[in-house]
């Protein structure tokens, strides 16, 4: 292993900045990290690290907060969604979709019969349209702790005959109506809020991480570079992003590098983008931070409805 007195001779200082740092042998960036020597991953030469880039280094070393910080600005975006939250929200548009399904052929026979009604009453135009419509909605409705009923009377009774008529008859099933209501909410309201607040991650994650991600290393092993000047990034030990010593510019580091190699827009380009997309990223958590909470706030408003619903099921049919 080398050893040479000088990490690099940097090139021509630009004005009163200092350049990014380079191998003396081999023209490789170097990383400014804590040490006073710096090996190169290219040629394996260590060298002593010049006397402006220590200067430079402590001037604008992060201090521990800062340092946590930057990390926690960049975690939202570096890392999608974990197995729970992804699984949870599968079985939550599962049952959401399931349940509009049987909204859907309530509705569809409310508006069979909301024509028909109207029909036989003799109405056309807006009130036709409003027999309908309102048929559609009350049966939608109705179907759904309908087919509740339906389901925990045929899983204890066994019988399908049983089931249609202890869904069917005369006596309202409150605990039923409030248990179903109760699973909505908690199956698929939620995690559908949950996809609110975690679908700008999920489908865009990969835009943002390649717009925000440092240049992957020219060789196994070595140093990131700065996506905006090219220089070698000093990384802490698990952090997901690192700042850039000479252009201040924060590079996201935990992404996959097929992401990251995909960077091919020059450094002004670049910087357009990653200004839009950080935008758009915080106005979408806005979005779906708000829409979460309500959606959460308003899915009590199901067990009313529901076992309102039943309550009419129950006294049309029984």
């Amino acid at each position: 292993m080398d050893t040479v007195p000088m990490a690099a001779h940097p090139a021509a200082a630009q004005g009163s900045r200092i350049a990014p740092l380079v191998c003396a042998r081999c023209g490789a960036p170097l990383p400014v990290g804590d040490a006073d020597t710096v090996q190169c991953a290219r040629c394996g030469t260590v060298a002593a690290l010049p006397p402006p880039y220590r200067m430079l280094r402590d001037a604008n070393r992060m201090s521990a907060g800062d340092a946590a910080n930057l990390d926690a600005l960049v975690a939202d975006i570096s890392r999608p969604p974990s197995t729970l939250q992804r699984v949870a929200i599968v079985l939550g548009f599962g049952i959401g979709i399931l349940t509009l399904l049987v909204f859907a052929v309530g509705a569809l026979l409310g508006a069979v019969l909301g024509v028909v009604g109207a029909a036989k009453s003799e109405v056309d135009g807006k009130g036709a349209m409003v027999i309908i419509v309102g048929c559609s909605l009350i049966c939608g409705l109705m179907s759904v702790p309908f087919v509740g009923e339906w389901v925990v009377a045929f899983a204890s009774l066994g019988s399908t005959d049983q089931a249609m008529a202890f869904a069917t008859g005369g006596e309202v099933q409150w605990p039923i109506d409030a248990g179903v209501a109760g699973i909505l909410y908690v199956l698929s309201v939620v995690p559908i809020a949950i996809a609110w607040r975690t679908k700008e991650n999920v489908s865009s994650v990969r835009g943002l991480q390649s717009k925000l991600a440092a240049q992957p290393p020219a060789t196994p092993g070595g140093a990131c570079a700065c996506r905006n000047c090219g220089a070698a990034l000093a990384v802490r030990p698990g952090a997901l992003a690192a700042r850039c010593l000479f252009c201040r510019t924060d590079n996201l580091v935990a992404v996959p590098l097929a992401v990251a190699t995909r960077r091919t827009q020059d450094a002004a380009q670049m910087a357009e983008e990653v200004r839009g997309e950080v935008e758009k990223h915080e106005r979408n958590r806005r979005h779906d931070r708000a829409m979460m909470w309500t959606m959460v706030g308003l899915g009590p408003l199901l067990v009313p409805l529901l076992c309102g619903a039943g309550w009419l099921l129950h006294a049309i049919l029984g």
